[in-house]
Parts: structure tokens; C-alpha cells; sequence
């Protein structure tokens, strides 16, 4: 019996393939159309020596052509012919549904109820690994994590009530985003049935009324992947050590009060920074004007997260397990090492 290849098996709940994966199969696909239409492009050069007008139209039309369809082989849900509507409705809509941190603080009244950002971070750990193990949608994680801020945000309730805003809210983002989602009852068990599977369901009835069902928003999660598909950077590891950093700084508020676009670029850079990899062609600042400075405060805030987490947090936190695991080439146990070793050798040098 012929097997079928990776794209071409349906998605079910708990089987899902992940976008990476279709990434992968189709990169041969990609290098081959790619050499094929810049082989006709340098022929085209040859032919005359002082090309007319008409000649270099067609040129830039060729490369045009080249750029989109090789970001349409990769995934196409990225189109590349509306590249310039897709970055204008980014910029119109960036902020729609966007809990702003920098104004409002989420745990103003943490002392009364006992909730806290340990809380927060703990609950986002567990959607994001859940996510994976269940191969949903990577970006249920976000819309996950922006209603529950949301409702945090607009509604008061007691510690052991916080587990279950963040079950429903979970509950919802995967509705949303995946086509087939968990029901109730597997949702009841991330909380070793501490929730009956009505309580989950009488939840995201509160919620999406506390809302006013307003749950479309840009996650920084797709800002980063379009900021990926169109840099022409052929390296995956890449995309995997900035979609981790990315996950990362969902727990911290200090950097999640920063902008949907500048959060994607600051990930993406410090991938760049870390791995050692230059930018493609074409630049980021093409796509989205920034402020170079305030980049790099996020980058050094995402160093000091990752820090903080490999020599303190490191062996609780389900991220960490998540980017451990071979599908992820193991990116987070290379970079766990790097830092170690750096520290140490840094202890030793002040002991001597």
C-alpha cells in the first residue's frame, strides 16, 4: 500500500500535522523552481549586453514572480500577491482586541484574591504544551492567552476560579483557530478533573459574554511567521528558536507590553543575533518601520527571560519541554548548554 505524504493525511484532533512539517517536504520542491527560474533569469541577462527598457521590466517582473511563488511553495497561506494589502491591514488592525500592559496592570488587586504573575505563567506553560501534544494550531496559544488576559482583565474572581478562566479561555482559542478541537471533557482533564466539563462549558459562556464575543485579533505569532516566509531565510532552526523565544515572552509582562510587531521582530532578531544568521534580501525594515532602540530593549529582555528560566526555572517549565524534544531539533537543550557553560566558566574565573 502506497503511504500517503504528510500533507496529504487529514486532520484530526490529536493527530494534526503542525505547519513545520509541511515546511520540510516542501523545501526540495522549492530549492528546484528556485534554480530553475534564476537560471532563466541570468540567461536572460546574457542574451544582450544593454537590455531595453522593455527587457528590464521583464526582468523585475520574472524576480517578482520568482519571490512569490517560492513563498506560495513553502505554505500557501502565505500569498505573496497581496503582500502589500496583508502588511497594510496588519498595521491598520495591530491593536484591535489588544489588552494594552504598559497602561493596566492585570494583578492590580492580586493581594486581595492571592492571584499572581507565577499563576498567569504557570497556566500558560500548560496551554502551550497541551497545544503541542495535541498538535492544535500554533496559534491557539495566543488567542488563548489574549482572552484570558482580557477577562483578567475586566473581571474579578479567586485563585482556584483562575485555572478555570484559563481552561475555558483555552477551550475557546481552539474552537477558533483549529478545525478539529478538544470537547470539554478533554479539556476537564488538564485539570485532573478539578472541573467537571459543565463547569468549563457555564465558563466560556461567562466569557465570551464578558467579551461580547469580540475575539478576532493579529497575534504576534503570525506577524513573525510572514516576517519569516518573506526574509528568504531558508533555515529552520530559525523559525524554531524565534517561535520558542516568542512562547517565552507570553509570561512576561514587561515584555508583553510592547506592540504585536515590535514583540515579532525583537524574537525574530534575537533568533538572528543568537544563531549567527544575517538577514535575507529582503529586509525586515522593507515590511515595518521601527524604533532600532526600543528593539533592542526587547532583545536584552528576552535574554534575561531565557536566562532566568535556564538557571532557575528549567526543569518545571513545560515551554522548556516542549523545544527539548527532537521535533524541535532539541534547540532549547543546545542553547540550555551554551549558557551553562558560559556561567561557569564565568564562576570559576571570579573564584580564581
Amino acid at each position: 500500500m502506497k503511504s500517503l505524504a504528510p500533507h496529504e493525511l487529514k486532520r484530526r484532533f490529536g493527530n494534526n500535522l503542525s505547519n513545520n512539517e509541511i515546511i520540510i517536504n516542501n523545501q526540495n520542491n522549492e530549492n528546484l523552481n528556485g534554480n530553475i527560474i534564476e537560471n532563466n533569469i541570468k540567461n536572460s541577462k546574457k542574451n544582450s549586453q544593454v537590455p531595453s527598457k522593455a527587457k528590464l521590466a521583464k526582468n523585475i517582473l520574472i524576480k517578482k514572480k520568482y519571490k512569490i511563488k517560492k513563498i506560495n511553495d513553502i505554505d500557501p497561506q502565505y500569498l505573496g500577491e497581496y503582500l502589500d494589502e496583508i502588511i497594510k491591514d496588519i498595521k491598520d488592525n495591530e491593536s484591535k482586541n489588544i489588552l494594552n500592559y504598559s497602561l493596566i496592570n492585570i494583578f492590580d488587586w492580586k493581594d486581595i484574591h492571592n492571584i499572581n504573575i507565577n499563576n498567569r505563567q504557570k497556566m500558560i506553560e500548560s496551554i502551550v504544551y497541551h497545544n503541542y501534544m495535541w498538535r492544535l494550531n500554533p496559534d491557539t496559544v495566543y488567542l488563548a492567552v489574549n482572552i484570558m488576559d482580557r477577562y483578567t482583565n475586566i473581571t474579578k474572581f479567586k485563585k482556584n476560579e483562575y485555572e478555570l478562566a484559563g481552561l475555558a479561555a483555552f477551550f475557546i482559542a481552539s474552537k477558533y483557530e483549529d478545525i478539529y478541537y478538544p470537547d470539554a471533557q478533554h479539556i476537564s482533564k488538564l485539570s485532573s478533573f478539578k472541573y467537571h466539563y459543565e463547569e468549563i462549558l457555564y465558563e466560556e459562556r461567562k466569557i465570551l459574554l464578558s467579551l461580547d464575543y469580540n475575539l478576532h485579533y493579529i497575534s504576534s505569532y503570525k506577524i513573525l511567521n510572514l516576517l519569516y516566509h518573506y526574509s528568504d531565510i531558508n533555515n529552520i532552526t530559525l523559525k524554531y528558536f524565534a517561535n520558542m523565544v516568542l512562547e517565552f515572552s507570553l509570561t512576561d509582562l514587561n515584555i508583553m507590553k510592547y506592540s504585536q510587531i515590535k514583540r515579532a521582530i525583537g524574537c525574530f532578531i534575537f533568533a538572528q543575533k543568537l544563531l549567527g544568521i544575517k538577514s535575507g534580501k529582503y529586509s525586515i525594515k522593507l515590511f515595518f518601520s521601527y524604533d532600532e532602540n526600543e528593539i533592542d530593549k526587547i532583545v536584552r529582555n528576552l535574554f534575561i527571560l531565557l536566562k532566568d528560566i535556564i538557571l532557575f526555572n528549567t526543569e518545571q517549565n513545560l515551554i522548556a519541554e516542549k523545544y527539548r524534544s527532537i521535533e524541535f531539533n532539541s534547540i532549547f537543550s543546545n542553547f540550555e548548554h551554551k549558557v551553562k557553560e558560559k556561567y561557569k566558566s564565568k564562576t570559576k574565573s571570579k573564584i580564581a
